[in-house]
């Protein structure tokens, strides 16, 4: 191994690897020195591999991606560039987790899973904090800005549920943000991920990703790559979107 086990858990540091097929060797050793120090906390490498899993679909579809690229002092989960290393969009990931009330009455042997209202408020507000994050650096470059969601399947929360947060007729935030293109919904585990992308039809600049699965293992992994060719990728943006230049 390039990298000797990344993780305690060797399927988990094998699931690593796979990814890394994708990603250029500056990215990787970046994920290796974060699995690294995120040993000990599960939830953090969580978080992490959620990254990965982002970056490696993106790279997988045809894109140019770097792992927290600085671009005017600030470090976005995942950049597009073009050929000359110029950001031309922008991904950042939502990783939504059980809310800590919930968290306690598991761990303390109460099984509830379903806070069905809070954990939706909680949705909400998880979007429009990272919406606001980068919003003075879109505006800027002038570039399309996506978020990505990954929930923790305990939280409870589903695609249906998202696109409440996002299309409702009064605090819709799609309506409210224009200068986000849209939001990529992706779940799974260590075998595959299926991604679900959701466009926002107010979109200043808009980008169509087409849905797609995300295989974890290498044989299903190479066959469904080899059926994708590099137009067909293409053709799943529309227009003259930024992305494509």
């Amino acid at each position: 191994m390039k990298y000797g086990q990344i993780a305690n858990n060797k399927e988990f540091s094998d699931a690593i690897y796979r990814r890394f097929e994708h990603l250029c060797d500056d990215d990787q050793r970046r994920f290796v020195n974060k699995f690294s120090e995120q040993r000990r906390d599960f939830e953090q490498t969580m978080h992490t591999f959620g990254e990965l899993i982002l970056g490696a679909y993106l790279s997988s579809r045809g894109f140019e991606v770097r792992y927290e690229y600085r671009v005017e002092n600030k470090t976005p989960d995942w950049c597009v560039l073009d050929k000359k290393s110029a950001v031309i969009g922008i991904i950042d990931l939502v990783n939504f987790h059980r809310d800590k009330d919930t968290e306690n009455e598991i761990d303390q042997g109460h099984a509830v899973w379903s806070r069905e209202n809070k954990n939706n408020y909680r949705l909400y507000d998880c979007i429009w904090e990272k919406m606001q994050k980068y919003r003075a650096l879109i505006e800027e470059l002038g570039v399309p800005y996506i978020i990505a969601i990954c929930p923790d399947w305990r939280a409870g929360i589903d695609f249906q549920r998202l696109l409440h947060c996002l299309h409702h007729n009064e605090s819709g935030l799609f309506q409210m943000y224009q200068y986000v293109s849209g939001v990529l919904y992706f779940e799974g585990n260590l075998e595959q991920y299926s991604f679900r992308y959701e466009h926002n039809p107010y979109a200043l600049r808009k980008v169509d990703l087409s849905n797609g699965v995300f295989s974890l293992v290498p044989e299903q992994a190479s066959q469904q790559l080899s059926r994708q060719t590099e137009g067909t990728l293409k053709e799943s943006l529309r227009g003259a979107s930024p992305l494509l230049q």
